[in-house]
């Protein structure tokens, strides 16, 4: 027989469906097949991805969102943690609280640690300190400034005491 073929009738024919599943098929094009990307039909969502924090997708395929931004072991407000500044791995609660004008412990009090005194080697004069900087924060200036004012209106209508 030259020129013709028998037809094989036990030989599969091909339907055009995808009859069988290919662990390394890859459907979106991303470079990475089924087996290793845990969404194969979005080319943004593979191993090598960025994940896009705090919007409940998993890009990059670790098997959670993006919900602590700066590593510091807690998750931001906006997904429910305790965390007030995601962005900075030196807040989070129950951090150290320092004169800086932030709120470096998330307890919702920024620079609590200002204080002010009156100074008993300087009898109705002021002294101000601002614990765990060499420089008080604005916060605090403005604290002094405010005592400093009431200090010196009180002695101005002799109500100094």
């Amino acid at each position: 027989m030259t020129g013709s073929r028998a037809k094989d009738t036990n030989a599969p024919q091909d339907t055009g469906q995808d009859t069988g599943y290919s662990k390394w098929l890859d459907e979106d094009g991303d470079g990475f097949p089924r087996k290793q990307d845990c969404d194969d039909s979005n080319p943004y969502v593979n191993p090598y991805a960025d994940d896009i924090p705090y919007d409940g997708i998993d890009q990059d395929c670790d098997g959670e969102d993006l919900t602590d931004v700066d590593g510091d072991g807690f998750d931001a407000k906006d997904v429910g943690g305790d965390d007030c500044e995601d962005a900075n791995s030196l807040i989070y609660p129950g951090a150290e609280e320092v004169c800086d004008r932030r709120d470096n412990d998330c307890d919702t009090f920024v620079d609590e640690t200002c204080e002010s005194m009156i100074d008993p080697a300087n009898p109705g004069g002021l002294s101000f300190t601002c614990s765990a900087m060499e420089m008080p924060s604005v916060d605090c200036f403005i604290l002094f400034f405010a005592l400093a004012l009431s200090t010196v209106f009180r002695r101005k209508n002799n109500t100094f005491k």
